[in-house]
């Protein structure tokens, strides 16, 4: 990170290995947001998978990881180590994204398990409208609500309905990088009113849509 200061990192489902000094670490997937203070010296590697698209290099379920940060060793296995001595020992930042290229494509040809077409399916539609109805998605997969909310804590980290909320938020923000209003922004996002958009902000994001508006503004 080369800008200093406070940050926010916003929640967008996805899952995360980062690497940065000598440690290689799984961020999992949040729920809500953080604040980040970067010194505008440190820097970092990592790779974000989309959501549910981490799950095959993981020995434990996606929800397991959810708002937390675990050391790869325990999360990737053994050959987490290898792969964080490599990176130690390269300062050629192509070269570092070379060997995690390289860990990550042997991984899939050993055969590891797969992502589940369902989730995959069920994470695009959402994501293209947050406003649809985890009875609309599962009866759509022929799956029971109670069934689909498993598959989706064990392959996202999040429920359903928590990843609809976390859709909404994303596409509010792509809006907004975009040059839209307020108002514009979150008719694009999919809130059905102005309580709606500020319930959700308040309890993903811990302030309202207009503040954190201002903060990305001077930040």
């Amino acid at each position: 990170a080369n800008e200093k200061g406070a940050h926010y990192i916003l929640p967008d489902g996805c899952i995360d290995f980062l690497f940065q000094g000598n440690e290689l670490q799984v961020v999992g997937t949040m729920s809500r947001a953080i604040s980040v203070q970067f010194d505008g010296r440190s820097r970092y590697l990592g790779v974000r998978f989309r959501p549910g698209g981490a799950v095959p290099f993981l020995r434990v379920p996606a929800s397991d990881l959810t708002d937390r940060v675990e050391c790869a060793g325990s999360i990737l296995g053994a050959d987490a180590r290898w792969l964080c001595e490599r990176l130690s020992d390269e300062e050629n930042s192509k070269v570092r994204i070379a060997t995690l290229e390289r860990y990550l494509s042997a991984r899939v040809e050993k055969g590891v398990s797969s992502v589940d077409r369902r989730i995959s399916w069920a994470v695009e539609s959402i994501g293209r409208d947050p406003s649809l109805q985890v009875s609309c998605v599962a009866n759509q997969l022929r799956l029971s609500r109670q069934h689909l909310r498993r598959l989706f804590l064990e392959q996202t980290g999040l429920s359903p309905k928590a990843f609809s909320r976390v859709a909404r938020l994303t596409k509010f923000v792509e809006a907004q990088r975009a040059d839209e209003s307020l108002v514009n922004a979150a008719f694009a996002a999919g809130y059905s009113d102005q309580a709606h958009m500020n319930h959700e902000f308040r309890e993903l994001v811990g302030t309202t849509p207009g503040a954190f508006i201002r903060n990305i503004t001077h930040s």
